[in-house]
């Protein structure tokens, strides 16, 4: 069977047209500001005591911010890290356990987390509209409370416990929502968007076989705040006696300091048996990374969510590098359960800067294939 081939379109590709044609590279400092309420019951059957039953509780809200989300044109070329905190924690679970001599219950608070990051880029799934750019966000990656403050059944405590939204693929987690970015409003000084949902029943987090409710409302404002803009220009030629090879984006005009944007990948391969998978990168400049895989499908067991293969690569500025990810046999049959290996990619430039990730996801044949992020 032949190797998966995917081609990828590049975060610069609106450079190569003609040298008459500019396009307009914007970066926007975003904000995203949320908050949300959880609440979930379970209940297991303890005959012939009784039943045990086990309540959770938490609200509280957040703010990530994202240093750097650059557009090329009308399309997200790149974003930074990302970095997110939890505020205003009000939490607690509350148990019931039953026992011969009567229940028992137990009680712990708390008002501190911490929280996993949020995530923002282009739309897995392209809107057909011509004029909005199809953008996906995940407002909150996840949230551990912590409650420190136990009596009864709990005493002396500490517990904890988790709402977790990064099980689902973007964007079909309890905290994920797609939405459309008129084009006209990118390049803008500040751009807000309201977004909100909800999660019941099996999608909302931590549902389980013993959940008898389970309810995740949440509410977020994103703000995006223009930070730099200018014009790229396309005056070097490609090809032929300039020293670059076939397929190179020439480097634009102008500081070094705006453009450090490491191209998505330019092709990619997953083996039809899984045994490896294949990235080509190119960098604007001088870089170095590391490319780490996981299983497309990430469920509730901590090995889930372990990376099959890892490996470090360096690559010259605006040439072509193949990053080669080889699996175990281990890796090979999750991989193949899963049909398809989500690779991240954190890639830093060589002088100094700050990292951008990619996310690749690669189906098996047969399978849907989708395009990176």
């Amino acid at each position: 069977m032949k190797a998966l081939n995917i081609t990828f379109v590049l975060a610069l590709a609106l450079l190569v047209p003609g040298s008459a044609n500019a396009v307009t590279m914007t970066e926007y400092e975003v904000t995203i500001e949320g908050e949300a309420t959880y609440a979930r019951t379970d209940v297991w059957p303890s005959p012939p005591l009784g039943q045990w039953e086990q309540r959770l509780r938490a609200a509280f809200k957040w703010k990530t911010r994202i240093p750097s989300v650059t557009f090329i044109g009308k399309e997200v070329g790149a974003t930074s890290d990302v970095v997110t905190l939890l505020t205003d924690v009000d939490a607690d679970m509350h148990v019931t356990i039953p026992t011969p001599e009567g229940p028992q219950t137990g009680l712990c608070t708390g008002d501190s987390g911490a929280a996993s990051p949020s995530w923002l880029g282009a739309g897995v799934i392209p809107t057909p509209a011509p004029d909005v750019e199809s953008l996906d966000v995940r407002v909150l990656g996840g949230a551990v409370f912590q409650l420190p403050t136990c009596s009864g059944a709990f005493a002396p405590g500490p517990q904890a416990f988790a709402v977790e939204g990064t099980g689902a693929e973007i964007p079909f987690g309890p905290f994920d929502e797609p939405f459309e970015m008129p084009h006209e409003a990118i390049g803008m000084g500040k751009i807000i968007q309201l977004l909100s949902s909800s999660a019941t029943g099996s999608r909302c987090p931590g549902y389980a076989d013993g959940t008898a409710s389970c309810a995740l409302s949440w509410k977020a404002t994103v703000t995006f705040v223009r930070t730099a803009q200018r014009e790229l220009g396309d005056d070097q030629p490609q090809g032929g006696d300039d020293g670059l090879d076939e397929g190179d984006i020439p480097l634009p005009p102008g500081p070094l300091d705006d453009l450090l944007i490491p191209m998505p990948p330019k092709r990619a391969k997953l083996s039809a048996r899984a045994k490896q998978a294949k990235l080509s990168l190119t960098c604007l400049v001088a870089c170095s990374g590391t490319a780490t895989a996981y299983a497309t499908k990430v469920g509730a067991s901590a090995a889930a969510g372990r990376p099959l293969a890892r490996v470090r690569f360096k690559a010259p500025a605006r040439r072509a590098t193949t990053v080669v990810l080889r699996f175990g046999p281990s890796a090979r049959r999750a991989i193949r359960r899963a049909r398809g290996v989500r690779i991240q990619l954190r890639v830093s430039p060589r002088a100094g800067g700050k990292p951008v990730r990619r996310t690749v996801v690669l189906r098996l044949p047969g399978d849907q294939m989708r395009r990176a992020s």
